[in-house]
């Protein structure tokens, strides 16, 4: 069953069971009252024969039953017993219709205790009661058929009915409209999202003007599809910009054995040739390993589990893996003054990602450095700890400070140094998991200072932190 229809059931029910309620309450309520009014008229009845009788002790019983058969107001099938409270003889009886038998399950006992109760037998209301109610001399029983008020009440049943049947067929009607009203915006977002395919990801939703959930839902699925895009135009440039690169150091080589296959050469010659083949076999290892933690680093899926870091300790691992693959490197690390434990040194984080991101921090640092070294300063702040990274290279010109995380943007024009444009976009991508801040400031000849702020809670505290921020 589609939510249209689950709607209008479910609003029919509710409705109908209102009415039902309703309906009932109103049949119940109006006999109860005819009912007390019909007792309570049947008792003034009786008690204007017990006046009669107490007021005209002599009356003949044949003048009270003329007098009661001639009033103007009588009950259907009325009938009346009159008894003496104290040898319980009966005193008088008067009934409208001869034929009736007057023989109702009452008690004089009962009524003596009680002084008055009141009850159905069979289509007949029954009062008996003691009368007057200081030093009763009276014990009266009265009955009589509430025709009228059976007449109304069966007028008023088939009313309540008719309104109910009525009632529940407009509020099916009603609830098919309200229902097809309620779901048409989702029925065009279900149109709209039936027209985006991966050739039409541009495309958006409609989210209206209001600030209710469809509109809400619309803005999240243009957020996800904002992100799909993005997802798919990093994957075409990556793919492209990654055959790009790789093409060339594969062209290079492909050309450098092909002219070595065309004459015979001298030892001098090849290996001249196979030293310019191995850069380039170097230049593409490099890149591919670039490739690679690039990947690693944006598999939003696939992060591994968090832990607690030593960042000084990481640091000199990684120091010591640079300088014996660069021994020409100078990296000197300096502790703030303010760190008082190791407490202020340990961050949650995943250690294998962190040390990628010193690696190709140092890496570009010392790459770019005139004399090859760079400085890095440890500082705990509030609540992240602060690594600097400061070198006195070349520098980066303000114009192209924001673009210097983007992938395979390299400023190999500046410094003369070949670069691949990838070392800044890892870091970029790591710090973003790590929910940290990466901060880049640079002057043209005089250095580059990259700041890395990695928090010390986990990466989920932070995250739930700012959702509910």
């Amino acid at each position: 069953m589609n939510i249209r229809y689950r709607l209008a059931l479910q609003f029919t029910l509710i409705v109908a069971s209102i009415l039902l309620i309703f309906s009932i309450s109103i049949y119940w309520f109006s006999s109860n009252k005819r009912t007390t009014e019909f007792n309570n008229r049947l008792k003034n009845r009786a008690i204007t024969v017990a006046n009669l009788l107490t007021e005209f002790e002599e009356i003949d019983s044949y003048l009270l039953e003329k007098i009661n058969r001639n009033t103007v107001n009588f009950l259907y099938n009325e009938n009346l017993l009159v008894y003496d409270f104290k040898n319980d003889t009966m005193l008088y009886k008067f009934s409208k219709d001869k034929r009736s038998n007057i023989a109702f399950k009452y008690d004089i006992k009962d009524i003596k205790e009680k002084k008055e109760i009141s009850y159905r037998a069979d289509s007949n209301n029954v009062v008996g009661f003691t009368y007057p109610k200081e030093n009763p001399k009276f014990i009266i029983v009265a009955s009589a058929v509430h025709l009228r008020g059976r007449q109304e009440l069966s007028n008023l049943r088939q009313i309540l009915t008719i309104s109910y049947i009525i009632g529940v067929i407009i509020t099916i009607m009603a609830s098919l409209f309200y229902a097809t009203e309620a779901v048409r915006p989702i029925s065009n977002i279900i149109k709209q999202v039936d027209n985006i395919t991966a050739s039409k990801l541009h495309k958006r939703v409609y989210e209206g003007k209001g600030n209710d959930e469809i509109a809400k839902l619309s803005k999240t699925f243009n957020d996800m599809l904002d992100r799909l895009n993005y997802s798919f135009e990093m994957q075409r440039n990556f793919v492209s910009n990654v055959s790009h690169e790789l093409r060339t150091p594969l062209t290079s080589i492909n050309g450098q054995i092909d002219v070595a296959l065309l004459n015979k050469r001298s030892q001098d010659e090849y290996e001249e040739i196979i030293k310019s083949v191995h850069g380039d076999i170097v230049n593409m290892i490099t890149l591919t390993n670039g490739f690679l933690e690039l990947a690693e680093a944006s598999m939003e899926n696939a992060i591994p589990k968090f832990q607690k870091i030593r960042i000084d300790e990481l640091l000199y691992q990684v120091k010591d893996e640079i300088l014996k693959r660069n021994t020409e490197y100078h990296i000197n690390i300096i502790f703030s003054d303010s760190i008082k434990d190791e407490t202020s040194l340990m961050v949650n984080g995943n250690s294998v990602l962190i040390k990628v991101l010193c690696v190709n921090v140092i890496e570009n640092a010392c790459k770019f450095s005139n004399n090859k070294s760079v400085m890095i300063n440890i500082k705990p702040q509030d609540k992240y700890l602060n690594i600097s990274f400061i070198d006195k290279g070349v520098g980066i010109p303000k114009s192209e400070i924001n673009k210097v995380t983007k992938l395979f943007f390299h400023k190999e024009s500046i410094s003369g140094t070949k670069g691949y444009g990838i070392g800044l976009s890892i870091v970029e991508k790591i710090v973003d998991i790590h929910y940290g801040i990466l901060n880049i400031a640079s002057d043209v000849s005089v250095g580059t200072e990259v700041s890395v702020s990695l928090p010390y809670k986990s990466k989920q505290e932070v995250f739930y932190k700012n959702e509910k921020s």
